[in-house]
C-alpha cells in the first residue's frame, strides 16, 4: 500500500518535467537511510554528507515528503536534475560544521605580531604594479578592521569613494554595510573589511579573472593573520574571488548557505550595492545575517531589523 495522492503529485511533477527525473539506487543497499535534502537542514547529531554528483531537490514539500516515502520503500535515490543550472550547495549547520580541507594556518599569532604583519601587506599592495589594475588607481584600499575579529566582510573591490579615501566600503553602500554591522550587534570597528582585488577597476567594472587571482594571495594572507570565526562574502564576485569553484552559481541559490574556506565557515549573500538598487533583497540580506549571528553566539534584539 502506498500514498495514492503522493505518487499522483510525483507522476505529475515527473510529467511536467520529464527530462529531469533518473534513478540512481545504492548497490547493495535496498532500503538506505534518507539524506535530508540540502535546504531542509540536517539534525545537530549528523554530520553534513558530501554528495557524489551536484543535485537540487524539488521545491514542493509535498514532492519531498513523497521522495521520503519511497526511499524508505527501498526504491532509492529518485533526485531532481536542473541541466545547465549549477544547484546551491548543501546548507551546513554550524555546530555541524565540516570543512572541505584540514588545512594547517600556523601558530595563531598575537595582537602584537597581528598589527605590524597587516601592515606589511598594506605596504606590499601600496607598491604593486602586479596587474593592469594599478595604472589607474589614486590609492589601494588593502583592508581595515580589527585584527582579532571573529568576523570578516569581503567585497569584490574599490570604488570612486574607495579610491579616493584609501578605505574600503565608504561610499553609499559602505553606508549601509556600516548599518547591517551594527544590527548584527557590532562596531565597524569590532569586524576586518577587505576586497578580493585592492585597487579600483576602471568605471568600476567588475575585476577580471585575471586580475583577482594576481590579488587574491593579499587576501590570504589577511584571513590568515586575522584568523576569523566566520566570513561574509559580498555579492556574486567575492564569492568568484575567493571560492573559484562556485564561479558558475548563481548568487541567488548561493546566499544563505554556509560554504568552507579553508576550514572558515563563510557565508555569502548579496553585495550592499545591489541592496541600494533592490530594496526586497534587503529581508534576505538579514535572514543570512542573523544565520551568522546564532553561529557567532549572537541573537538578534527584539524588533530589529536590517534597514
Amino acid at each position: 500500500m502506498g500514498p495514492e495522492l503522493g505518487e499522483c503529485q510525483l507522476i505529475a511533477h515527473a510529467v511536467r518535467n520529464p527530462a529531469r527525473f533518473f534513478w540512481r539506487p545504492k548497490p547493495g543497499r535496498q532500503n538506505p537511510a534518507w539524506r535530508p535534502a540540502a535546504h531542509e537542514g540536517r539534525p545537530e547529531s549528523t554530520p553534513p554528507v558530501p554528495r557524489q554528483v551536484p543535485v537540487s531537490t524539488p521545491r514542493d514539500p509535498a514532492v519531498r515528503n513523497q521522495l521520503r516515502i519511497w526511499q524508505s520503500l527501498g526504491f532509492g535515490f529518485l533526485e531532481e536534475v536542473r541541466a545547465g543550472e549549477t544547484p546551491g550547495p548543501a546548507e551546513v549547520q554550524p555546530a555541524d560544521f565540516a570543512p572541505d580541507m584540514v588545512v594547517d594556518w600556523g601558530p595563531v599569532l598575537p595582537l602584537e605580531e597581528r598589527v605590524p604583519a597587516l601592515a606589511a601587506i598594506a605596504a606590499e599592495v601600496a607598491g604593486c604594479q602586479a596587474c593592469r589594475l594599478c595604472h589607474g588607481r589614486t590609492h589601494t584600499v588593502p583592508g581595515e578592521g580589527d585584527p582579532m575579529a571573529p568576523l570578516m566582510f569581503i567585497g569584490e573591490g574599490p570604488g570612486e569613494s574607495e579610491d579616493r579615501t584609501g578605505r574600503p566600503f565608504v561610499g553609499r553602500a559602505g553606508e549601509l554595510l556600516t548599518r547591517i554591522i551594527g544590527a548584527m550587534q557590532f562596531a565597524r570597528e569590532e569586524v576586518y573589511i577587505a576586497n578580493v582585488v585592492k585597487c579600483r577597476p576602471p568605471h568600476n567594472r567588475q575585476p577580471e579573472p585575471d586580475e583577482m587571482r594576481t590579488c587574491l594571495p593579499y587576501l590570504e594572507r589577511q584571513v590568515a593573520i586575522v584568523r576569523p570565526r566566520a566570513i561574509v562574502l559580498l555579492g556574486r564576485t567575492a564569492l568568484m574571488g575567493l571560492l573559484p569553484e562556485h564561479a558558475r552559481a548563481a548568487m541567488s541559490a548561493m546566499r544563505g548557505n554556509w560554504l568552507d574556506y579553508r576550514g572558515i565557515p563563510v557565508m555569502p549573500t548579496f553585495h550592499p550595492a545591489y541592496l541600494l538598487r533592490t530594496e526586497s533583497a534587503k529581508r534576505a540580506v538579514w535572514d543570512d545575517m542573523k544565520k551568522v549571528m546564532k553561529m557567532l553566539g549572537k541573537e538578534p534584539l527584539a524588533g530589529k531589523a536590517k534597514e
